[in-house]
């Protein structure tokens, strides 16, 4: 279970750090997966409500992230018997 023996990652608090946030801008090893945050409920919240994934993104790469379709125009393979 993950989160399970963390503490929360907002400075000073002291409860469970139970759930999981995303990391900060250019942390963790760049050569592994992000270091991710992890907060209480409370700070978890907090976080969320000043959340923005788009911040930083030019208009038209927001547009590309939201288009329905996006991420599945790669071509793919017909799957077929080998004899």
């Amino acid at each position: 279970m993950e989160g399970v023996g963390r503490v929360c990652d907002h400075p000073a608090c002291d409860e469970a750090g139970e759930f999981r946030a995303p990391p900060l801008e250019g942390a963790g090893p760049h050569d592994g997966p992000p270091r991710f945050r992890y907060f209480c409920l409370e700070h978890v919240r907090a976080f969320n409500a000043g959340y923005n994934y788009f911040d930083g993104m030019t208009a038209d790469e927001i547009h590309q992230a939201q288009r329905p379709m996006a991420g599945w125009e790669s071509e793919t393979r017909a799957f077929s018997r080998t004899r």
